[in-house]
């Protein structure tokens, strides 16, 4: 069947593209909309752009904070963040032919873990620091990058469930987790503008994760 303006997820078939929408679920894992959507939405992916595919979900909003990434830090410090950042794109901004390794980092406290991503291989993994029994939520984090006038990170997020429609922005969320300083020494050696922050409640476990013939889309 024509799929026009496809964003394949996965080289599995996984995608988002254009197609009738009957009023209940006709794909076998693909996501299908309304063909003006998918122009737009096409017009302005690119590789490394999160996907939220949520029942409900709160409009982007803003947060700038040390947090996780961060820690507790001395003033100085601010400044190698900052240098870690420097001359680092956004993958939207990369060159043609340009290609450098996205980062995503993912939260789960039900697990009490957190996994560094480089591309499509997890590169670390570390037990969290949490509260026995807190729960974070669901959001996504996006950086923007050093906020030099609050000394930290500038953050946009969209919090996200599967069912409850009056959702509650927690903005301390990011900020209820702890991780050793070796740990945030590997995520802030790889964090770039657009680098991916996931928070869940969910488990990192193998029935809550992809199969092993999930592969996520490395070239555009």
């Amino acid at each position: 069947a024509p799929m026009p303006n496809t964003n394949r997820l996965t080289w599995s078939g996984i995608a988002l593209h254009a197609g009738k929408l009957p009023g209940y679920p006709a794909s076998h894992g693909c996501v299908r909309l309304p063909l003006k959507f998918s122009e737009l939405l096409f017009s302005i992916t690119h590789l490394g752009t999160p996907v939220i595919i949520a029942g409900s979900h709160s409009d982007p909003w803003e947060l700038t904070h040390p947090g996780m990434i961060l820690g507790s830090y001395a003033e100085h410090e601010f400044e190698h963040v900052v240098a870690s950042l420097e001359g680092k794109k956004r993958p939207s901004d990369w060159a043609q032919g340009q290609e450098y390794p996205i980062t995503s980092v993912l939260v789960s406290s039900a697990d009490r873990v957190i996994e560094l991503i480089e591309n499509d291989r997890a590169v670390a993994r570390q037990s969290l620091a949490m509260a026995p029994g807190d729960k974070l939520g669901s959001h996504v984090f996006v950086l923007n990058g050093a906020h030099e006038g609050k000394r930290g990170l500038h953050w946009t997020a969209i919090t996200h469930h599967a069912s409850e429609p009056d959702l509650k922005i927690d903005s301390s969320a990011i900020l209820r987790v702890g991780v050793d300083p070796q740990f945030v020494g590997e995520i802030r050696s790889r964090m770039h503008p657009g680098m991916t922050l996931i928070v869940t409640d969910a488990p990192l476990s193998p029935d809550t994760r992809s199969g092993k013939d999930f592969v996520i889309v490395t070239t555009a």
